[in-house]
């Protein structure tokens, strides 16, 4: 299958190693780009797509928070996006450079916070990145308000690189099908 690449563009005169953010799409799911809810600051860079044939709306998105980034002000932006996405069916997929696994963090308080106050759950408890010599950290994750179609999600034991890639699959049915189908959406870092 060849799907669709989306891109949402860098900003400008940002043409370093570690901008933009892409998400894939299988070319059986028809998607509209949602520009209303795609950032790119110094704070988050996230595209957001609808997917058109599902049986009822299904958002997803791809977030990335720059390690040097105003953590109040990745949750006020994520808190705006939050109000225009749907309050069911939406999946979001990043690098959230905060450790969830980290009780002790300001950083990671402020963004369990505001991933809970905007009724979304973390579907990745276990840690997501590891280096020589350092403790694990939690800071990649996928964030669901559409726990219940959530069939499993996790992490896999494969050192691609310091990051560990995660998944989740998510039972969809698009308007042209009698029974579910499931449609593995993962997220590679």
């Amino acid at each position: 299958s060849s799907g669709i690449n989306a891109e949402w563009p860098l900003r400008p005169g940002d043409k370093h190693k570690g901008t933009g953010v892409a998400i894939y799409v299988h070319d059986s799911l028809n998607v509209d780009v949602l520009e209303n809810v795609n950032y790119s600051t110094p704070d988050i860079e996230c595209i957001f797509v609808k997917i058109t044939n599902a049986s009822k709306p299904l958002i997803y998105g791809v977030v990335y928070r720059p390690p040097n980034g105003d953590i109040d002000k990745f949750a006020e932006t994520f808190d705006k996006i939050s109000n225009a996405l749907p309050k069911e069916g939406v999946h979001i997929m990043g690098d959230f450079n905060a450790d969830l696994l980290d009780i002790k963090s300001n950083k990671a308080s402020t963004l369990e916070n505001t991933i809970l106050n905007n009724c979304f759950f973390p579907t990745i408890s276990t840690a997501t990145h590891r280096r020589p010599n350092c403790k694990a950290t939690c800071i990649d994750n996928i964030l669901t308000n559409d726990i219940e179609n959530t069939s499993l999600s996790g992490t896999i034991d494969d050192r691609i690189g310091d990051h560990i890639p995660i998944f989740e699959l998510t039972n969809v049915t698009t308007a042209n099908e009698s029974k579910k189908k499931k449609v593995p959406t993962a997220t590679l870092h």
